[in-house]
């Protein structure tokens, strides 16, 4: 299941869903300027964002904010993107998937323990809420690879 759209400079972008989801970004009018999970990371020193946070594309330009996060666990920016749905959405947005950033991927909690290892771990329904802080085109993908299998998804702008 993918799901791709502009999201205008002001715009809200709601998504709910009950699965993990790859949620990636990119400039609508640049695609190059993409959405950048380590400097989102690095620039806000934080492993996990949630409601106030930017996502932030490779030049440092903030792209959408956080602005409500009903998610009961913490989303990821470690897991990055799998190989299927890279190449989903490179497809349905006409690109290649060697150009799909690593995803900010919500609704998928994942432990890290003292030896940097990673576990993903079930997923309960949640809800997110973006503003756009620059146009953009977001893609979704449903992730049949992060431990739960893909449901349905919602978004609304």
């Amino acid at each position: 299941m993918i799901w791709t759209g502009r999201v205008a400079k002001g715009q809200r972008l709601r998504v709910s869903g009950a699965s993990p989801l790859h949620f990636v970004a990119f400039d609508a009018a640049n695609r190059r300027e993409r959405f950048d999970d380590s400097r989102t990371r690095g620039n806000q020193a934080k492993l996990f964002i949630s409601s106030g946070n930017l996502l932030l594309s490779k030049s440092n330009r903030p792209m959408l904010r956080i602005e409500a996060d009903r998610y009961e666990g913490r989303h990821d920016l470690e897991m990055g993107t799998c190989a299927a749905c890279a190449r989903k959405l490179a497809e349905t947005l006409g690109m290649q998937p060697e150009e799909i950033p690593a995803a900010f991927n919500l609704f998928l909690t994942v432990e890290v323990d003292d030896k940097g290892a990673l576990t993903p771990l079930p997923s309960p329904a949640g809800e997110v809420e973006l503003a756009a802080q620059i146009d953009c085109l977001v893609g979704i993908a449903a992730c049949p690879d992060l431990g739960t299998p893909p449901r349905a998804f919602d978004v609304a702008c």
